[in-house]
């Protein structure tokens, strides 16, 4: 199949996912997820969770899972990128694999997965994420952990940045 390229909006996806990259990696998490917001589409924005079937298209709904996440997925890193264009629709595809660890039933699995955007081709902003995880064991581990969190927020008890 030949897919078509678009040489700017390769270079938006590049300087997406290099972005993102860096503000997982910079160890500083009140500074990455003070990024997190301004990474993200604005109204347009949809988070598809692998533990929910319906996306979450509410800041009110998504900034708090993606916030809690690397408490869950313990030393999230990423091992890998993958950058694609869709010219018609002025988007960069960005593919991002990550490597984690995630505690189940006390046993530390490591969680192998991927992050999967669609960047705006006119503002370099994600206006989608969809995130997928395997082996099973860890989307279990993922669900109980992420469930804690989540209860935490309602309850008004965010954890710690």
């Amino acid at each position: 199949m030949d897919l078509p390229s678009d040489p700017r909006l390769y270079q938006v996806g590049t300087e997406f996912a290099s972005k993102w990259i860096k503000m997982f990696s910079a160890g500083d998490e009140k500074g990455c997820f003070s990024g997190l917001t301004h990474a993200m589409e604005e109204g347009k924005f949809k988070f598809y969770s692998p533990l929910v079937n319906k996306p979450y298209s509410k800041k009110i709904g998504y900034v708090p899972i993606l916030m809690s996440v690397t408490k869950v997925l313990k030393g999230l890193h990423y091992v890998g990128a993958f950058v694609g264009t869709d010219k018609a629709a002025n988007k960069a595809k960005v593919v991002l694999h990550f490597n984690a660890m995630v505690t189940k039933d006390g046993k530390e699995l490591k969680a192998d997965g991927v992050d999967i955007f669609e960047v705006d081709g006119n503002t370099g902003k994600a206006t989608q994420l969809m995130v997928m995880v395997r082996p099973f064991g860890v989307t279990i581990g993922l669900r109980d952990g992420m469930g804690a969190m989540i209860e935490a927020f309602k309850n008004g008890k965010a954890p710690k940045l």
